[in-house]
């Protein structure tokens, strides 16, 4: 890089070595001495899906308050700051000059957690760019520039075909301080796809680095339903058709009272509340409780201790609910997203071997009926806490390597 001044065009746009830049990033150059020696921690945050903010926690509570850190989160300019306090927040990067600044501006950068191996619409589309080139091409300039950067418990799509993303993602294997993967099935992929993977690791989810625990039960009298399906206007209609149909089983199988809890898990613009206030008023057979958006592992426990048996089509309430030992019941999408089958189908290799699961496409059809019967009577048993303390040590040790403080 020859010149790193920001200047002012004609237009009134502002560049950076000759790249156009976003208003908040002049911003941040601006005021770049704030943070020196501060990390950028970067994922699918400030959406305010549960998954997400989870992996985020697991990631904060192994790090060191004395590292400065800023966060990044998705466009969503409506979060409220003070919910990422300590750390200041910065949101996904819009010109190409963006990236820049970013790997300028921080010493070092941490992608932390999601599905984030995807081939799918790999291109700079300035505002409109995908997940996976914002938060890879982050990690492609810092590393490009001379900056350490680690990518850690990310998953990939069944099958990757771009030959440019192809080529990215070797660069980043070879050249991260670490590369790790949360499930075996995501490493098949990528050497399906020809990539080297000597320098990948497979990591536990770094949602499990939360504190994560049973916690005493209110009323074991009922039979309680907690309900986090992936809400969407092409399949709302079976969707409310299947839950009426497991609570007339419940009923019947288990001879109590059937308690519904509808537990949203995206927050976007309210997206989840909104279906579950919609859902509610098609159900007037049993109670039904919508729970506040859990906003930490020990607010998710304490909703996921209650219930008999979550049914969901959320990775990380599949995943939380199995480490809990709670019955669980997925409505698998592995048809309708890309990345669904390689992270859903490794909990039930790793974490629950007696997991059921019902594909979205089936949930009306009589014969299911088996599957929903034995998910509301199955035996669990919970990860044990040595277990679970093995590996929130191990992520704190992945943590270290990036070189991050570590507490």
């Amino acid at each position: 890089m020859t010149k790193k001044t920001l200047q002012k065009e004609a237009d009134d746009n502002y560049s950076f070595c000759g790249e156009k830049v976003s208003i908040e990033y002049c911003h941040l150059w601006q005021n770049r001495k704030k943070y020196i020696n501060s990390a950028l921690i970067c994922g699918f945050y400030g959406a305010k899906n549960v998954g997400d903010e989870l992996m985020l926690e697991g990631v904060i509570k192994n790090i060191s308050p004395s590292q400065p850190l800023v966060v990044m989160l998705a466009n969503n300019y409506y979060v409220n700051p003070q919910d990422y306090a300590p750390y200041d927040i910065i949101h996904f990067p819009i010109e190409k000059g963006d990236y820049l600044i970013l790997a300028e501006v921080f010493t070092k950068a941490c992608l932390c957690g999601g599905a984030m191996i995807d081939d799918y619409e790999y291109e700079f589309r300035a505002e409109y760019s995908s997940m996976s080139y914002i938060l890879l091409t982050i990690i492609k300039t810092f590393l490009m520039m001379g900056k350490e950067a680690s990518i850690i418990g990310v998953s990939a799509n069944h099958i990757i075909k771009d030959p440019v993303f192809i080529q990215d993602l070797q660069y980043l294997i070879d050249n991260c301080t670490i590369f790790t993967l949360r499930d075996t099935n995501s490493l098949a992929t990528i050497q399906q796809a020809g990539v080297n993977t000597k320098k990948v690791r497979i990591i536990d989810d770094i949602a499990l680095a939360c504190e994560l625990g049973l916690q005493p039960r209110i009323d074991s009298t009922k039979y309680t339903i907690g309900f986090a399906p992936i809400f969407s206007d092409d399949t709302f209609g079976d969707t409310l058709k299947f839950i009426k149909k497991t609570i007339d089983i419940a009923k019947k199988i288990t001879n109590k009272p059937v308690i519904l809890e509808l537990i949203p898990f995206y927050t976007y613009f309210e997206h989840d509340l909104n279906y579950c206030f919609r859902m509610s008023e098609g159900i007037k057979n049993v109670p039904i409780t919508i729970e506040k958006t859990p906003d930490n592992a020990i607010e998710l426990c304490r909703i996921f201790s209650q219930c008999d048996i979550i049914i969901t089509s959320r990775y990380h309430a599949a995943l939380i609910s199995s480490v809990l030992g709670i019955r669980t019941l997925v409505i698998d999408y592995s048809n309708k997203h890309r990345h669904y089958p390689n992270k859903i189908k490794y909990i039930k290799q790793k974490y629950n071997p007696r997991l059921q699961m019902i594909e979205v496409n089936q949930i009306t059809n009589s014969a299911c009926r088996e599957t929903i019967e034995r998910a509301l009577v199955e035996k669990t048993k919970p990860l044990s806490k040595r277990k679970r303390r093995k590996i929130q040590n191990n992520t704190k040790k992945i943590i270290k390597k990036m070189k991050v403080l570590t507490k």
